[in-house]
C-alpha cells in the first residue's frame, strides 16, 4: 500500500486532533483558490468533532520576511476552520526546498499547540 506524503504536489493536508494533541485523522484534497478554502472540505470529510487541526499546503515559500499578506490569510482559514469548531493551530506553507509557519511569523515566541480554552475542557 502507498502511502501519500504529508505535503503532496498540489494538494492541501489537514491534520486533525484532540485538544491534548492526540492525532485523530489526515484528509487531503487538490488545492484550491485560494488555497484557504480548502480547509472546510477538509473538515466536512474527516475532521468534525476535532478539537485542532494543522493544515500543510504546497505553494511557494521565499526565503525571507513572509508575505504581506499572511495575517489576512492566516485569519480567514482560522475563520473557515471555527465555522466548524475547529481550531486552526497552524498552517505550514512548503514547497521543494523550504516551509514557512503561518504561527511562528505572526506569533513568534508564543505557544503554538493555542488551543481555546472551552475546546479544553473544564479543568484546563
Amino acid at each position: 500500500m502507498r502511502v501519500p506524503a504529508v505535503v503532496a504536489p498540489r494538494k492541501l493536508s489537514v491534520a486533525f486532533a484532540e485538544p491534548d494533541g492526540t492525532f485523530r485523522g489526515l484528509a487531503f484534497t487538490r488545492r484550491a483558490s485560494p488555497p484557504e478554502l480548502g480547509r472546510g472540505p477538509c473538515i466536512e470529510h474527516l475532521g468534525l468533532g476535532s478539537a485542532a487541526a494543522v493544515a500543510f499546503g504546497d505553494e511557494r515559500v521565499e526565503w525571507g520576511p513572509p508575505p504581506s499578506d499572511i495575517a489576512a490569510r492566516f485569519e480567514f482559514a482560522r475563520a473557515i476552520a471555527r465555522g466548524y469548531g475547529v481550531h486552526l493551530v497552524d498552517w505550514f506553507a512548503c514547497d521543494d526546498g523550504l516551509f514557512r509557519s503561518s504561527h511562528a511569523a505572526l506569533f513568534p515566541g508564543t505557544e503554538r499547540w493555542d488551543i481555546p480554552a472551552p475546546a479544553l475542557g473544564p479543568g484546563h
